[in-house]
């Protein structure tokens, strides 16, 4: 069996019957989808946006919801700026304090929390338990992180108000005999 030559071959088959009838379909076929835009060509640019920014919004609020404290008390939010015109009465004149202890008073209870969009929320307690629990019985459950951290650093170096773990349960023991 003699070949024919690559051009020869191209040309006898472009010119008869293909080989194989299933190859002549999928051009037609593919020749069809470029001639017809596809569902997928329709979209435009400013549609995906809007779907990878709704995507968004909606696992942040979700994350949101699921991160709020359970059986603590807050006063009702503004959606979607939480509790930001509570925190403005508040840093107005400098009477934070003065806030606060009335929110526990409105509240009647020891210990509420704020949301603050961007911000973890912000737990306020003045029941003695709680103080206790945080600083004292279960402190390696309270973290300063990095977000308190690294910001601090200049002022407070690895003091003991800037230390987590071994190192601050050791300026713990260091600080304890002093008092």
């Amino acid at each position: 069996l003699k070949r024919k030559p690559t051009h020869a071959r191209l040309s006898a088959r472009d010119s008869g019957p293909p080989a194989f009838p299933r190859a002549r379909r999928a051009r037609a076929f593919c020749g069809a989808m470029s001639a017809e835009a596809g569902p997928l060509s329709r979209l435009s640019t400013a549609g995906v946006a809007a779907a990878a920014a709704a995507t968004v919004i909606a696992v942040h609020t979700y994350r949101r919801w699921r991160s709020q404290p359970r059986n603590v008390a807050y006063h009702p939010k503004v959606w979607p700026i939480g509790h930001i015109p509570r925190l403005v009465k508040a840093l107005d004149k400098c009477r934070q304090h003065d806030v606060i202890t009335a929110d526990f008073e409105e509240l009647q209870t020891e210990t509420y929390w704020l949301d603050i969009p961007l911000q973890p929320p912000i737990i306020i307690t003045r029941d003695p338990q709680n103080v206790e629990h945080i600083l004292k019985s279960n402190f390696d459950n309270y973290p300063k992180g990095n977000l308190f951290g690294p910001r601090m650093h200049d002022l407070l170096g690895d003091g003991i108000f800037n230390a987590d773990g071994a190192l601050w349960h050791s300026q713990r023991k260091t600080s304890s005999k002093m008092f």
